[in-house]
């Protein structure tokens, strides 16, 4: 299998669960979290460029292959998706997302009083 090959494999197999609900719990990641997701990711560029260098570093070969890093992805996925809801009037959590930049915040009024 070439290069192509086992890229499509990795991100039907394994990058879509990865993705799975991401704009729910990509936000809650701490730095280690996000470092062991990433981890998923390294071992599989291995493998996805064995065809070629195989001396190069993780950045070298999501370069090579063409693929962001996990967290630039799963990033990617939360902002289409906030995007594709923020701007569907239809969708049902719409009227949640509009913002009122006249309302202060309780926090505001708070702090300007104390």
């Amino acid at each position: 299998m070439n290069l192509s090959g086992h890229k499509l494999f990795y991100q039907t197999n394994i990058k879509s669960i990865l993705a799975y609900a991401a704009p729910v719990w990509h936000s809650f990641l701490s730095k280690y979290n996000l470092i062991e997701v990433e981890r998923i990711q390294k071992p599989a560029t291995k493998i996805i460029c064995a065809t070629g260098d195989l001396n190069l570093n993780y950045e070298q070969r999501l370069k090579a292959a063409d693929m962001p890093s996990i967290n630039d992805f799963l990033t990617e996925v939360c902002h289409k998706h906030f995007y594709k809801n923020f701007t569907n009037d239809k969708h049902p959590l719409f009227s949640r997302l509009t913002f009122n930049h006249r309302v202060s915040s309780r926090r505001q009024s708070c702090q300007s009083r104390c």
